[in-house]
């Protein structure tokens, strides 16, 4: 049984991507293989008072805590415990049949585990990351990019034809945390043009750039 490096297990709504508004546990890992220059969780990367070596039964004591019967898997950077994962959703594949499983990743590492719905949230220029070679690949995953400016959809434009992303399983999302920086307007228009979908951060909209909501 493998130690889980985790920052934080919570209850909340999913507050983007497909399942926006379901009632889901996260489970957030400890560790990034990217470091961009806008996360919005740097206490899961560089805080070292915020990791937690817990085992299996204490990730379990957890989500027997909340109602909800979905977990995702979220950053930074889950996939890079998949070993874990898996003994997480083993035991509870064995033990509580009806849970089902979203992972969140920035896409840099080919997924082998199961999941009901992917997110891949790769990382542009504009996260001061360089170029990475995305490895997640699906036509059932999704796919998000964050647009600070116009200047960005061009990139995600070649981002889109080099990997033939399926149409239909584009995010954009702009990059704003408060209502003076926000994007909201070019980001809808554009996924209006291309038959996009958009991403909004509702979590943000309601209740401002705070933790555990």
């Amino acid at each position: 049984m493998s130690n889980i490096p985790i920052s934080e297990v919570f209850y909340t709504l999913q507050w983007e991507w497909r399942n926006t508004g379901k009632p889901v546990i996260f489970i957030r890992f400890w560790w990034c293989n990217k470091r961009c220059n806008f996360c919005d969780t740097p206490y899961a990367v560089t805080d070292n008072s915020e990791m937690k070596q817990e085992d299996l039964f204490s990730i379990i004591d957890e989500i027997d805590k909340y109602p909800s019967k979905h977990i995702v898997f979220t950053w930074w950077e889950p996939a890079l415990f998949e070993k874990q994962i898996a003994e997480i959703q083993n035991y509870l594949s064995a033990n509580r049949y009806w849970y089902t499983w979203e992972i969140e990743t920035n896409g840099s590492i080919e997924l082998k585990n199961y999941y009901d719905q992917v997110n891949v949230s790769y990382k542009t220029s504009n996260s001061w990351v360089p170029k990475y070679e995305l490895k997640a690949l699906s036509t059932k995953y999704d796919y998000k990019f964050v647009v600070a400016d116009e200047y960005d959809f061009e990139e995600v434009e070649e981002i889109i034809e080099e990997y033939n992303l399926p149409k239909e399983n584009i995010w954009l999302m702009p990059l704003w945390v408060t209502e003076d920086s926000q994007k909201n307007l070019l980001v809808a228009k554009y996924c209006m043009e291309k038959w996009y979908r958009y991403c909004q951060r509702t979590h943000i909209l309601l209740f401002g750039n705070k933790r555990w909501v």
